[in-house]
């Protein structure tokens, strides 16, 4: 890795700790933030972590640049020659979203100006979604003679089949549905994004911790069993990139 090259740079999440609320940044700028399977991995592994700090109330997740995340890394997508990498590809983000799901704290996911495709995903598995007013919610996969069957999956169990089909259908999510289904939480005028969201997470960092853990534990059970819903589209996803693949 080059001297002046961060951690978050070369693809490795950064975390810091500051009283009750963790920030987690990463940065692929030669990608535009998008993921693959290693930094998938790295970053559930640091959520794996973080999950079992009884210390914290919040998690705050964003990238180090105005891009949140330009949706799966192309470049990994193409290069799947067999059903079992296909199947770890999918495997990879699964379990960086279910890391996500299963925090007991509060999640708190900001973008600045545009998340695609996995970064979608990643906005349903939070609890709070942060935007600047100017930002877009774009899927594309069909576009690209990809189908959007994980990110359908996780849009269908947050905001219901119908308008998870047309914004899948339409290959963007208009920032007014966005927050009238509950994807996001509040768009912010983006001049004053950074200083909101410092109100909103010292609010929540101020939470009891064990009172937080406890709030999340009976929301995951009020709202039951999602996973064969996830199974269903990580299961048709596998399928169409292996189809996909050139003998």
């Amino acid at each position: 890795m080059p001297a002046n090259q961060s951690l978050a740079e070369s693809g490795v999440p950064e975390t810091s700790i500051s009283g009750a609320v963790a920030s987690i940044r990463w940065s692929r700028p030669g990608k535009r933030n998008a993921f693959d399977s290693l930094l998938a991995s790295r970053l559930a592994a640091v959520l794996e972590s973080l999950a079992v700090r009884e210390d914290l109330s919040a998690i705050v997740i964003r990238s180090d640049d105005p891009i949140f995340c330009a949706g799966w890394d192309l470049d990994e997508i193409k290069a799947v020659s067999s059903r079992e990498q296909a199947a770890a590809l999918i495997a990879s983000g699964r379990r960086c979203l279910t890391a996500l799901d299963r925090l007991p704290q509060v999640v708190v996911s900001v973008v600045e100006r545009l998340t695609i495709g996995f970064g979608v995903s990643m906005l349903a598995h939070s609890d709070v979604v942060l935007v600047g007013d100017s930002a877009q919610i774009k899927l594309p996969e069909l576009e690209h003679g990809l189908v959007p069957a994980s990110v359908l999956s996780d849009l269908v169990v947050k905001v219901g089949r119908a308008r998870a089909l047309r914004w899948c259908l339409m290959g963007e999510v208009p920032l007014d549905e966005a927050l009238s289904s509950g994807l996001v939480s509040e768009c912010i005028e983006s001049s004053s994004l950074h200083d909101v969201v410092s109100e909103r997470v010292d609010s929540i960092g101020n939470q009891v911790p064990g009172a937080v853990r406890a709030t999340k534990h009976l929301s995951s059970m009020l709202r039951g069993d999602r996973s064969k819903t996830y199974d269903i589209g990580d299961s048709f996803a596998t399928s169409m990139l292996s189809s996909r693949i050139v003998s």
